[in-house]
């Protein structure tokens, strides 16, 4: 129908409703390449041409095919109990005797939590930016390979025997790396019940010849997703993945054999930062110093398990060899320290050629001349001086390539700060052109609205106490209000602020702890923001259309169903600042070296609002219109002849 037919009083909700259409279609298209760019990740690192020191010639990201230092173990033993969390690892008898002999802690996860990415950081000891593992889960047929080369590669390309059991991301993560290697790597045991897979492992361990076996069992993270992650179910799993440990441990021959217990994950429904999120971790064998190490990187596993076998640390591994935990000769730890060293600088050397300025690029020269005094030292027989200026050197050359990399961020963060301020300042012309108290309301009933589903959620923002505060303002000013004019308007307000603090606490309630895997796909991200949302679109419309004043004349149903779409787009407008700085902090899509993983869950989650927002307004509007129609919302004067509305 042409817009000249339509009623005049009518006009504006029509033209807000094709407006919110498109917000609608736009957001739903940006939300869904932003998805696509986290389950499609293409890291930075790997693109790079990192090349070991000693082997200028050699492919890059291939590292070195002899040993660095002399082997400490035979054999080592990676076991991972997926979703296991170290608060529930501690109850366990047989982890519990195992931490108790052997050297203890708790493993960070890698962000963003997703399996692809803490099983390329367990496999690589690089995190996604390097190891190229996907930023969201998602079906195995569709997930890209490591880009990185593996433990497994790494220590088949020595000469030695690796081998996979058990449940896990292999067919995803790893499949290239088969491709590449032209044999398979591992023994690839798809088994359904972690006895098969401990079955399975006992019998090929019992063989001499294998030298890296990784163990994944997945009763516990498969209860989890069942029952919940603090239920009993979970518990009894945990259990049952602990005796499937002792059966498998049965009879191995610690003297010759090193044995790393963790988890990829510490499934936890607790809020974000909680100690019960971590996952543990345990290792024992006779060349380990046992002791509590408190938390450490989960990346810090892979280049500690190479150091056991004498390989030098994966290529684009950013943890380091945990010397520290390990009852070595001097000269082994300063062996490898060295092989460390020489493999951050060869990263930070990449890095700082394709990133970095003439001045980062001068420095890790001098670092990599400087080597050869270690070498000096361990010549002269003085090995603990020469891990002693290894070790160092490690840390300073992952400060320095941490340095490079928020630069780089940096740089694409200022590319949109100019674009970023053009739209705040449009946001900010379309509030105020033609200003009237109405839309000052609608802002404010808005901004209420959205402050309790938003306190409920995990994302950055200085506005903990906000919606409280903003329902207590909105109390007070009702009271005083009501003592000095006696006008209806005043109780109104007074609900609403009541209203908003309700809010809050139903908000807190029901809204999970939002991550981009709950929010990379429609479905799951109307539990991280939509119900939220709607719960605002529930109450502050309905509190809008009663605090609102408005005068009693013309078409009623128009007048409520464009107050409703002015609500929305109140809405819409705020959320859009919302969103804008999100899209200054991380882009449109995730490329390159990555901003704080909050940043990306903001804007994921803001997409996921505008959309239920966008859609719920296209209904909110027919909604009031038709309670006003129906006699729901009764015209009457209170007071003097200013007019209000108040609800029957």
């Amino acid at each position: 129908m042409p817009l000249s037919r339509v009623q005049p009083a009518w006009r504006p909700t029509l033209l807000a409703l094709l407006f919110l259409a498109g917000i609608a279609l736009a957001t739903t298209w940006w939300h869904r390449q932003l998805a696509a760019s986290l389950r499609d990740y293409r890291a930075p690192g790997p693109t790079l041409a990192v090349r070991p020191l000693d082997r200028p010639g050699a492919a890059p990201g291939e590292g070195s095919a002899a040993l660095t230092s002399p082997p400490v173990a035979q054999q080592v033993i990676l076991i991972v109990a997926s979703g296991l969390r170290a608060d529930a690892a501690r109850r366990l008898p047989t982890l519990a005797d195992l931490a108790g002999r052997g050297a203890r802690g708790e493993v960070m996860a890698t962000e963003p939590g997703s399996l692809a990415a803490t099983w390329g950081a367990l496999l690589t000891g690089a995190p996604p930016e390097w190891s190229g593992a996907a930023l969201a889960d998602s079906p195995g047929s569709e997930a890209h390979p490591l880009a990185a080369v593996t433990l497994l590669a790494a220590a088949r390309r020595a000469g030695l025997r690796a081998a996979i059991f058990g449940q896990g991301p292999w067919s995803s993560v790893l499949a290239g790396e088969s491709i590449q290697g032209g044999a398979p790597t591992s023994y690839n045991v798809a088994a359904v019940a972690d006895q098969a897979t401990t079955q399975a492992a006992r019998e090929a361990l019992s063989r001499a010849d294998v030298g890296l076996a990784v163990v994944g069992y997945g009763h516990v993270a498969q209860a989890a997703a069942a029952f919940g992650p603090r239920s009993a179910e979970y518990d009894r799993a945990a259990q049952t993945v602990d005796g499937q440990v002792q059966d498998l441990l049965r009879g191995l021959d610690l003297r010759r054999s090193v044995v790393i217990v963790t988890g990829d994950r510490g499934l936890t429904d607790a809020p974000e930062g909680e100690d019960a999120a971590h996952a543990p971790f345990v290792m024992l064998g006779g060349a380990v110093r046992s002791g509590d190490f408190g938390r450490m990187p989960q990346l810090d596993i892979a280049p500690t398990a190479a150091a056991l076998l004498g390989l030098g640390p994966p290529m684009l591994a950013q943890g380091v060899a945990r010397g520290d935990m390990l009852q070595t000769p001097d000269e082994v730890r300063a062996l490898v320290a060295v092989a460390d060293a020489r493999q951050k600088l060869a990263v930070e050397r990449a890095a700082a050629g394709a990133y970095g300025a003439d001045r980062d690029r001068q420095v890790n020269a001098d670092e990599i001349a400087g080597l050869p005094v270690v070498q000096t030292a361990l010549a002269l027989g003085n090995n603990a001086a020469g891990w002693r200026l290894a070790e160092p050197t490690v840390r300073e050359a992952q400060r320095r390539l941490e340095s490079i990399r928020e630069r780089a961020v940096a740089e694409n963060v200022d590319g949109r700060t100019l674009p970023f301020l053009a739209l705040m300042a449009g946001l900010v012309v379309a509030a105020a052109w033609r200003a009237t108290a109405t839309r000052a309301l609608m802002i404010g009933a808005a901004l209420v609205a959205l402050l309790g589903p938003l306190d409920a959620l995990n994302v950055p923002r200085p506005t903990s106490f906000a919606l409280p505060l903003a329902g207590a303002a909105a109390v007070a000013a009702g009271l005083v209000w009501l003592w000095r004019g006696h006008d209806s308007r005043a109780a109104r307000l007074t609900v609403a602020g009541a209203v908003g603090l309700a809010a809050l606490t139903l908000g807190a309630w029901i809204t999970p702890s939002a991550d981009l895997g709950t929010l990379a796909g429609w479905g799951s991200g109307l539990r991280g923001g939509a119900w939220p949302t709607l719960l605002a679109l529930v109450w502050g419309g309905a509190a809008a259309v009663a605090v609102v004043w408005w005068r009693d004349e013309g078409d009623v149903a128009a007048q409520a169903a464009w107050l409703a779409a002015q609500f929305c787009l109140a809405l819409v407008g705020l959320l859009a600042a919302e969103l804008a700085f999100f899209w200054w902090q991380a882009g449109t899509t995730i490329t390159g070296f990555l901003p704080p993983l909050s940043y990306v869950v903001g804007e994921m989650l803001t997409l996921t609002r505008l959309q239920t927002v966008a859609v719920g307004g296209l209904l909110l509007p027919w909604l009031a219109a038709a309670a006003a129609l129906a006699g729901v919302l009764r015209w009457e004067e209170v007071g003097q002849p200013a007019h209000g509305i108040s609800l029957q």
